[in-house]
């Protein structure tokens, strides 16, 4: 039996000094070195369209269909550090999995789950509260269509498309019924990631050139260069960023778009200004 899902899985080096669950209020810790983006399901038959962002502190998943959480165990991808959910749309496609990946946040420890996605996914929430047990996980919906989302990692942007209206179609009164059960996926959120550029990274045979003592390497003064400052030595020597650092490599961005709606998308907008916008290479079709 062909399996229906596809997985591409790359490992992550998480450093010891970075907590499994990052609680509000906790001291700001650099950007991730490494990024891994994973293929949960491609939307054939029997799989839901879902995509996991690791960065080995966090853990995003744009979209939540049905069989995330059984294909997310069956891979052994565990979802001990996801802490925020985004929806493309207010569909069953979506957001049939929302509630096994919330039974398994609570199970795993996770203090809060951000949901991200359609105003209309506050209501469902609350439906789905008694079920999940919310004394050991705090379930919220984000403010994400009024502005960004900010954390250590990514600074993400929502951008709202509608389903274009045509002047020839019916009233709406004289439409068929089973028609009107499609008005919630008339929108479509479409998210763009923005990782933030990680530090300098040191270069040892350079910092061994330049005749630095051993002990700076163990200080924290080390760190200055990291980030980009000039180094003062004891013997007034100033060691500058460019002497035994070397720039990170740009971070590519990522944008998600529902495939229903990416004609709709590239007619908004001209192929010219969205390959400036948004590199082809960097473009995920859910």
């Amino acid at each position: 039996m062909l399996r229906s899902s596809l997985c591409y899985v790359r490992l992550v080096t998480t450093p010891k000094r970075f907590l499994k669950h990052k609680r509000p209020g906790d001291k700001m810790i650099p950007p991730p070195h490494s990024i891994s983006l994973t293929v949960v399901g491609n939307g054939r038959a029997g799989s839901s369209k879902s995509m996991l962002i690791d960065t080995g502190v966090c853990r995003y998943l744009v979209n939540c269909g049905e069989s995330t959480q059984r294909v997310l165990a069956e891979y052994r991808m565990k979802t001990s550090r996801i802490q925020h959910v985004f929806l493309t749309r207010m569909s069953w496609d979506c957001t049939s999995g929302l509630l096994g990946v919330a039974l398994t946040a609570k199970a795993a420890g996770v203090k809060k789950l951000t949901i991200h996605g359609p105003t209309e996914l506050e209501h469902l929430m609350q439906l789905t509260r008694p079920f999940t047990d919310c004394k050991t996980t705090d379930i919220v919906m984000s403010e994400i269509h009024e502005k960004y989302y900010t954390d250590d990692a990514f600074r993400v942007q929502s951008f709202q498309i509608f389903k274009p209206t045509n002047v020839n179609e019916e009233p709406v009164y004289k439409r068929r019924k089973e028609n009107l059960g499609n008005v919630s996926e008339s929108s479509v959120f479409i998210y763009y990631f923005q990782p933030f550029r990680t530090r300098r990274k040191l270069i040892m045979s350079k910092f061994n050139e330049a005749c630095i003592p051993a002990s700076v390497l163990k200080s924290g003064e080390i760190q200055a260069v990291i980030n980009g400052e000039n180094l003062i030595l004891s013997d007034g020597r100033i060691i500058s960023p460019d002497e035994v650092t070397v720039p990170s490599p740009p971070s590519k961005n990522m944008l998600f778009v529902d495939c229903r709606i990416l004609i709709t998308f590239l007619h908004l907008y001209p192929m010219n200004t969205f390959s400036i916008l948004f590199k082809p290479r960097s473009l995920v079709e859910i």
